[in-house]
């Protein structure tokens, strides 16, 4: 058990990547994936409740606090005029992976800081090897997953896992870094996702803030992009998939997801004040679209905020915004210009993720990887804040 109270978190995130990649095909796995979080999380909320239930670690966690308050209000009260299964099933869940983050950050917190994104990039590393020798291709798409079933998906966790590389220079050898590094670069491009490009650009700022050698890394990014990769016949969807973005005679982006926002802002108008449900990321509600929209195939949200306003209508939308943007601006603020790479790596993850949200639909579920990594990252600097206020810590 104290294996599992200081290491489940990063057990839980393995299985994710593990079992979310289509390496490991398992029908209904995210249901099992579910349930395993109720029960850890249910045990951990008895052995340790003192630690879980203690003012201290509310003040010290607020955003995951925050947003389990806000979730569990909601789903008694709104969440009555549904009564679904799965939703209060996604409030378990939700309580599970609170607990889970909470006690494993506190019981291992030096772990969390320095150490797990270290592995996770190992494990990261492996599995697009693997995935690139697979060759799989989205079905709707037709880019490159390397393995995890959405080529979305497959570069936004590249671009993390080129942030680690890149970051953490003396955790990695040369070797296994730049191999690393240049991997990545590999999967983003391959596998096409725009959001990914931005993460990449976020990761040099964050890094290097804005001076000579951020201008130096973007140079030597240009020319791995554009004369080494076409060199090596490596396609560069995600650059092609960028540059046709930008329509020149309207003047406007166009990101091939206005459809998906838009039937989720219709969503949002129709039930403004209650909200469709904990689960209404699962939800199009074609009834309340206009005849226009009623013949197409609505895939998602593609917007985590969107998501949020149709999932708890505008009542509970602004506390849950208020938690999930006001924290992390705070500690932009406080740490953007900090040289430890740790607290750099864990704040890009945190400020990249915000950013993404606005493309795909994170933040809302609960066990899609790059959600996992936000609140993680998130809760470890809401920790180093909280020993640096206490004189507790050195950072």
């Amino acid at each position: 058990m104290n294996f599992f109270s200081k290491y489940g978190l990063f057990v839980f995130m393995i299985i994710i990547i593990a079992f979310a990649n289509a390496l490991f095909p398992i029908q209904g796995i995210a249901q099992v994936i579910n349930v395993g979080i109720m029960v850890l999380g249910l045990i951990f909320s008895f052995v340790y409740w003192n630690i879980f239930y203690n003012p201290r670690s509310y003040k010290i966690f607020t955003v995951v606090y925050g947003v389990l308050l806000v979730t569990c209000l909601y789903q008694f009260s709104f969440g009555f005029l549904y009564n679904r299964l799965e939703d209060w099933l996604y409030l378990a869940a939700k309580f599970g992976i609170s607990v889970i983050i909470v006690i494993s950050i506190l019981k291992a917190p030096k772990f969390y800081i320095y150490d797990a994104y270290k592995w996770l990039a190992y494990v990261l590393l492996v599995l697009y090897v693997l995935g690139y020798m697979s060759k799989e291709t989205d079905a709707l798409t037709h880019r490159f997953t390397f393995g995890f079933g959405n080529a979305n998906t497959a570069g936004d966790l590249a671009a993390i896992m080129f942030s680690i590389f890149l970051y953490k220079e003396k955790d990695f050898s040369k070797v296994v870094r730049w191999f690393g590094i240049f991997f990545a670069l590999v999967v983003i491009m391959v596998a096409g996702s725009r959001s990914s490009m931005l993460l990449l650009f976020l990761s040099f700022i964050f890094k290097y803030k804005f001076n000579y050698r951020l201008i130096v890394f973007f140079l030597a990014f240009l020319v791995a992009v554009f004369v080494v990769f076409p060199m090596l016949g490596i396609d560069l969807v995600a650059v092609d998939r960028l540059v046709n973005s930008y329509d020149p005679t309207s003047g406007k982006l166009l990101t091939n997801r206005e459809g998906e926002q838009l039937a989720g802002i219709y969503m949002f108008k129709s039930k403004f004040f209650t909200g469709y449900g904990l689960t209404a990321y699962q939800i199009v509600d074609y009834s309340v679209l206009p005849r226009s929209m009623q013949d197409h195939v609505i895939f998602g949200t593609h917007n985590g905020y969107i998501c949020a306003a149709k999932t708890y209508g505008i009542l509970f939308l602004i506390p849950f915004l208020i938690i999930i943007l006001g924290k992390p601006i705070k500690l932009f603020f406080r740490f953007f210009k900090s040289n430890d790479p740790d607290i750099l790596l864990h704040l890009y993850v945190v400020c990249s993720i915000l950013i993404i949200t606005m493309a795909e639909d994170y933040l809302i579920g609960i066990n899609a990887l790059v959600t996992v990594l936000f609140f993680t990252s998130v809760s470890v600097l809401e920790y180093i804040s909280y020993k640096l206020k206490h004189n507790r810590v050195r950072v």
